[in-house]
């Protein structure tokens, strides 16, 4: 929770702000999961993770997922161009090649 919590304080946005999601997930190709969590948990990783994400444009906050071997995230958007835009920079495709996943989707909702 503690990278969650830092995306959002770094982002300045707020939640209520929120027209798009972005859902991805994909399967551990490496780490356990205890070793992804332990990872993800490390207080370097939560500042070195949420500023990272809470610095990109229009994202308000990044809620990490796991589950079993199965890990992802849950974003919040200003809006679906914004998800667009993401999905579609550096930042992302770094993210993609970097995380030890595979069989990685996402999909994206709009908040009605």
């Amino acid at each position: 929770m503690g990278a969650s919590l830092k995306s959002l304080e770094v982002s300045r946005r707020h939640l209520e702000n929120a027209q798009a999601v972005l859902v991805i997930n994909g399967t551990l190709d490496g780490p356990s999961p205890d070793e992804f969590r332990a990872m993800i948990e490390a207080p370097e990783a939560v500042d070195q993770f949420g500023t990272a994400f809470g610095s990109q444009p229009g994202l308000i906050c990044k809620h990490v997922l796991a589950k079993e071997n199965v890990i992802g995230g849950c974003y919040l958007f200003e809006s679906v161009d914004d998800v667009e835009a993401y999905l579609n920079s550096d930042f992302w495709r770094g993210c993609e090649k970097e995380t030890k996943w595979k069989n990685v989707r996402g999909e994206v909702f709009e908040v009605v």
